[in-house]
């Protein structure tokens, strides 16, 4: 019971200081861009957003009771849980992308928004599926430190491209960034913690 309070815990402050953070790394950005450039950043993570609904399915549930479930193979589990998340956020990609590239009137640094932003939804089939593996364990701590880290790190990339004067494009390059380390740490954290190798899911 302990082990589940405390796997409950570090999910809530995962929420919490990862809010905390975005607000405070976006009264910097929104500062230092002005309210043209910040006005577009916020646009499109506001599409980011939509489509991204595409992509969670409502899985995330029954992918942890399956997981649960030892009569499976995790491998398997796994390996048809990233396909549909795969295929639900390849949609969201294919409608970020379209959305942004060919809307009449979107301006050049728009374009590059919406291509980053893409990039980052196109990493979340990872984020999702080893996260839950993390939960079912009760050991959402693993999780939580990858996804922080990626965080802080993107937050720290935003704010000092923005005192640097990079400009909007260089914000979101630190979206995507941020995006890619959490990915990369979670992969890492799995195999570590005896997650089946990549290369047996099915």
């Amino acid at each position: 019971m302990k082990s589940y309070f405390f796997n409950s815990a570090w999910m809530m402050a995962d929420s919490l200081v990862a809010r905390i953070l975005g607000l405070l790394v976006t009264v910097v950005v929104a500062r230092y861009l002005g309210p043209e450039d910040f006005g577009m950043y916020a646009y499109v993570m506001s599409m980011v957003a939509l489509f991204g609904i595409i992509g969670h399915m409502g899985l995330d549930g029954l992918l942890i009771r399956e997981l649960l479930d030892e009569r499976r193979m995790q491998s398997e589990t796994l390996g048809i849980a990233f396909v549909m998340k795969g295929a639900g956020f390849a949609l969201a990609v294919v409608g970020l992308l379209t959305f942004g590239l060919l809307m009449p009137g979107n301006l050049p640094a728009e374009r590059w928004l919406f291509v980053l932003a893409s990039l980052a939804v196109a990493i979340q089939p990872v984020s999702a599926v080893l996260g839950n593996w993390f939960r079912s364990r009760v050991e959402a701590r693993y999780a939580v430190v990858s996804n922080l880290a990626g965080v802080v790190a993107g937050g720290a990339f935003k704010v000092g491209a923005v005192l640097a004067g990079a400009g909007v494009v260089a914000v979101g390059v630190g979206q995507t960034l941020g995006a890619a380390i959490g990915a990369i740490l979670l992969i890492v954290m799995f195999l570590r913690r005896g997650g089946p190798a990549l290369g047996t899911w099915s």
